[in-house]
């Protein structure tokens, strides 16, 4: 999957990724373009990680046993659902 930047129309954007700025930039000019999982996690510190994954990661993956890695990796790059836990403190 093309990594945020790529999918996202803002033009000739120099913004932080996944920043304040590219967030409010995206909203405004093409409000359908959402960052998957793999972006939000890639962004996210060590504490984001430890208090907002665990749940949603064993809620997601693992309710019908240990995934494979096909799983995992589909659900890495599918768009979380607004009111999703995960990410809870990102706003889309």
């Amino acid at each position: 999957m093309p990594k945020l930047c790529d999918r996202c129309r803002v033009g000739g954007c120099l913004l932080d990724y996944l920043g304040t700025a590219c967030q409010q930039a995206r909203e405004r000019e093409c409000p359908d373009v959402q960052p998957n999982r793999a972006e939000l996690i890639a962004n996210m510190s060590v504490d984001q990680m430890a208090t907002e994954m665990v749940g949603a990661i064993i809620y997601d993956l693992c309710e019908d046993g240990v995934p494979s890695k096909e799983s995992i990796k589909h659900w890495l790059e599918s768009e979380p659902a607004e009111d999703e836990i995960l990410m809870a403190g990102f706003s889309w």
